[in-house]
């Protein structure tokens, strides 16, 4: 990822992370220090400030074994009952939480989370049980600019209903950094 991220820091850019997709974000943007200057915005979705994911998170425990994740994505709603009677889907489902549980820790071992030099707009379910909306507003911590918090109906998966309104949030905040670069 770091190469494909080399390629395009070369003009401005922006990234959207959900869930633990955020962290892995936020850890390919720490990495990448070539051209820091061309980041223009990061949007972390539904996911914790890296400060707090391993003492809150769903692996701060430790390992879980797959039961255990199995039920935590049927209960924030990541996954209908059909697809966990497929097991090809399941097996590559339980890969890819792992290798991002293993990036969240990754996070932790590094000590305090270092700042991005970018705007930073951390959006958030208003129903969320899973992370609430004061765990989402804990990204202000690493935004050495401006900070938003931007909220949508739903919970843990906002974007399966507000896809629209996020899509118009992301564009509106991206064309608004534009016009104030020129």
């Amino acid at each position: 990822m770091q190469k494909e991220l080399s390629q395009i820091a070369t003009r401005p850019f922006a990234i959207f992370g959900h869930s633990m997709g955020a962290h892995l974000g936020y850890r390919a943007l720490l990495a990448q220090n070539a051209a820091p200057h061309q980041l223009v915005h990061f949007f972390p979705s539904s996911a914790r400030s890296p400060e707090s994911v391993l003492n809150h998170g769903f692996f701060a425990a430790g390992p879980v074994t797959d039961e255990e994740i199995k039920a935590h994505i049927r209960a924030i709603g990541g996954a209908n009952d059909v697809l966990f009677q497929h097991d090809a889907f399941l097996q590559i489902m339980l890969k890819v939480l792992r290798a991002d549980a293993a990036i969240c820790a990754s996070l932790a071992d590094a000590g305090q989370a270092p700042g991005l030099d970018c705007d930073v707009t951390a959006i958030g379910g208003r129903d969320d049980s899973f992370i609430n909306l004061e765990r989402v507003a804990e990204w202000r911590s690493v935004c050495l600019r401006r900070f938003e918090l931007a909220t949508f109906a739903g919970g843990h998966f906002y974007l399966d209903q507000e896809i629209s309104s996020l899509a118009n949030l992301i564009s509106s905040t991206l064309l608004r950094a534009i016009c104030a670069s020129k």
